[in-house]
């Protein structure tokens, strides 16, 4: 298991995860909120502190659901 650097503090991590909003490696301090975005999916949404601030991408966080996509249909 590589050790990266987390994108908001600086600190090391062994596992990171990547923010939903702006795409970067958060260490756990760093996050949040985070959220599977439905009960069988595997996927998670992870905001960190830094878009959590942003009503705007704070909205897109609450109102996440499974795109079209995802399911299969179009």
């Amino acid at each position: 298991m590589a050790i990266s650097k987390c994108g908001r503090c600086g600190e090391k991590t062994p596992k990171p995860e990547v923010c939903s909003s702006c795409k970067r490696a958060v260490c756990h301090r760093c996050i949040y909120a985070s959220k599977k975005v439905n009960r069988k999916d595997i996927r998670r949404l992870v905001m960190c502190k830094d878009c959590w601030t942003d009503m705007a991408r704070r909205k897109e966080y609450r109102h996440a659901t499974k795109s079209k996509e995802d399911t299969g249909f179009m």
